[in-house]
């Protein structure tokens, strides 16, 4: 088995299939289809654990990650892992954010596009972004 160094595939979408989509009670599901693979482009086992922590989301437009939600008031975009997500077997590995709004002060944003960041082998990064390899991204907005 090969170390992990890319991906083929990944993609960013919201859980109800949409790339665009509003806050249901201050949250909304984000799921990350990512297939990590070898030097030689072949599929590359990775626990899913290991994805949760090598996956990040990130603002797609200037790559700054997004706070984990560590139960703070003082958050106001922020994510969670959704203990109860269980991805299809055989598919293409997946993971699920809940994406969360606890405090919308002043002047923030209320619509936000997110990506992803990928941590890889050596402390590479491939990101979902503006900017980035990968495109995907998914647009939420925010009930003011």
């Amino acid at each position: 088995m090969g170390v992990w160094t890319s991906v083929s595939k990944l993609t960013v979408i919201l859980d109800s299939g949409q790339h665009q989509g509003a806050l249901n009670q201050d949250q909304i599901g984000v799921v990350i289809s990512i297939q990590p693979t070898d030097d030689d482009g072949n599929p590359v086992a990775v626990e899913v654990s290991t994805l949760y922590d090598k996956v990040l989301l990130i603002d797609f437009v200037d790559g700054s990650l997004l706070p984990k939600d560590e139960k703070t008031s003082t958050l106001n975009w922020c994510w969670a892992k959704d203990e109860k997500f269980t991805p299809n077997p055989g598919m293409t590995p997946q993971i699920k954010y809940i994406v969360k709004h606890a405090v919308f002060p002043k002047g923030d944003r209320k619509v936000r596009t997110f990506g992803v960041r990928v941590q890889l082998e050596g402390n590479k990064y491939l990101y979902s972004s503006l900017n980035g390899t990968y495109q995907s991204s998914v647009q939420v907005e925010a009930p003011r």
